[in-house]
């Protein structure tokens, strides 16, 4: 475990204080866990994180820039604590949840309580409970999920409004569903997104999308897309 003091990183000793805009990494077999008062938080091996406190208030924000943590936040009437990565944030009143960001997006899931997770580029967001998780990639596209028979959290634009199709649910009772995005397996793609089909299936686009069969399938469609079959498929207008 290392803290970035002046322009050196320096060892993390057991008992240390870590002062306000301290960043703190561990290396691939590190592990350290931060602590003030009830709240706590786990930082995993290959990680980097910044915690900051917001000036003049009870506020406290941890930067993640890579790695994954898991945070325990003291139950407060207010959000007081939040995560934030290079393609989410993660805002909470109190709380038991798990938060890994890589270059290829960020995800969250949850042990305990509920999280409003948003993209603070387009202010889309997403409030999960236990069961549910949540997944943003660079572009900015979220996905649901939800296990144990919890239902699909609701994914929102900036005005409240909700923005995912409805849920379906595979055959292991998990549902799945994204926002503006791609339907695979046993999803059906949003309008304006696209679809593929799996091996023997049939995939169908929506209007104004691209849609393409697997060998042995079929690809149909809506007006306005087009439909191309791979080898032993038909492709339909």
């Amino acid at each position: 475990m290392l803290v970035l003091q002046e322009k050196d990183w320096a060892p993390l000793q057991r008992g240390d204080i870590v002062s306000d805009d301290s960043y703190i990494k561990t290396l691939g077999n590190g592990r350290v866990t931060l602590t003030r008062g009830a709240e706590a938080i786990d930082v995993s091996g290959h990680s980097m994180i910044q915690i900051i406190d917001r000036n003049g208030e009870k506020f406290t924000n941890v930067h993640q820039h890579y790695g994954q943590i898991a945070v325990e936040a003291e139950k407060r009437d207010v959000k007081h604590f939040g995560i934030l990565t290079l393609y989410l944030a993660a805002v909470v009143k109190g709380t038991e949840f798990v938060v890994r960001s890589t270059s290829a997006g960020a995800s969250v899931s949850l042990d305990r309580g509920q999280v409003s997770v948003e993209d603070p580029n387009t202010g889309t967001y997403v409030e999960i409970t236990p069961g549910q998780s949540t997944t943003v990639d660079p572009s900015g596209r979220f996905e649901v999920a939800a296990t144990g028979g919890a239902t699909l959290p609701v994914i929102r634009n900036a005005d409240g409004n909700a923005v995912n199709g409805k849920p379906d649910r595979d055959s292991r009772g998990n549902g799945k569903a994204n926002a503006g995005g791609n339907g695979n397996g046993h999803g059906n793609s949003n309008a304006g997104g696209n679809n593929n089909g799996n091996t023997g299936g049939n995939g169908s686009g929506s209007a104004g999308g691209n849609n393409n069969g697997s060998t042995g399938g079929n690809g149909n469609s809506n007006a306005g897309g087009n439909g191309n079959g791979n080898p032993g498929g038909n492709g339909k207008k």
